[in-house]
């Protein structure tokens, strides 16, 4: 049976302190997060911008994988590794690239196939393709006054 679409992913992000936050997606683990260390965050969370280039990476992956599985090749290793240069801007920081090293290791037979599957995998990458997508913000910001007394209604 196909997936219905649309899908649906959600996350929730938590101040824990200042610069720190829990990333929750139950059923999975939760993650500690904040800035990163060059804007004055704790090296051991992971940043937005961590997760967007590890998000390129296994977006990859996975689409790759799955092409693979589809065409019967045997990976026998597979390793990306993603940089992504954040930069300043007349408009402010930005990322002005991304670069995904890929080492893939199949049989010599499959060296081609394994390229051509690579190469569409990246193509239908849909976090790469979602990077210049609008982001629509739904604000709800209440008072501690009015955020205590909705609790108790």
């Amino acid at each position: 049976m196909r997936p219905h679409f649309p899908h649906r992913y959600t996350s929730t992000i938590t101040r824990v302190a200042r610069g720190l936050a829990t990333i929750d997606a139950p059923p999975r683990a939760p993650l500690m997060g904040g800035p990163p260390p060059v804007l004055h965050g704790d090296p051991a969370n992971w940043s937005p911008e961590h997760l967007l280039v590890s998000a390129l990476g296994l977006c990859l992956f996975a689409t790759f994988d799955a092409f693979a599985a589809r065409e019967k090749i045997t990976v026998l290793e597979y390793r990306d590794t993603v940089t992504g240069v954040l930069d300043k801007t007349p408009w402010g920081l930005d990322f002005r690239s991304f670069t995904i090293e890929v080492e893939i290791t199949v049989d010599r037979a499959d060296v081609e196939r394994t390229r051509a599957v690579l190469d569409r995998a990246a193509h239908y990458c849909i976090i790469s393709k979602a990077l210049r997508v609008p982001v629509k913000i739904e604000p709800h910001i209440w008072s501690h006054e009015e955020r205590a007394h909705a609790s108790v209604a």
